[in-house]
């Protein structure tokens, strides 16, 4: 069974983009949240690993990573300089 802490976020902080580590062979889902919960990005189906995503066009601050598949769901803090 996978957990959260064998997702990664690189680098974090990060400021232009952020490379995501996903540990499993299954697909899954990915969800970008401001601090307020404003969804700002979504992913689905995703397969390759690992992926890169740009942030050039989000402020500095910090953001929610959400990861979903049909049986689990994790969250992970992102930190935008």
């Amino acid at each position: 069974m996978m957990n959260k802490e064998e997702i990664k976020l690189y680098p974090n902080p990060s400021k232009s983009s952020v490379n995501i580590f996903w540990p499993s062979q299954k697909s899954y889902t990915l969800l970008l949240k401001d601090v307020h919960g404003n969804r700002l990005l979504e992913r689905k189906d995703i397969i390759k690993n690992p992926i890169d995503l740009n942030l050039e066009n989000y402020s500095s601050g910090i953001y929610f990573v959400y990861f979903t598949t049909d049986k689990n769901s994790f969250v992970k803090r992102l930190i935008i300089k």
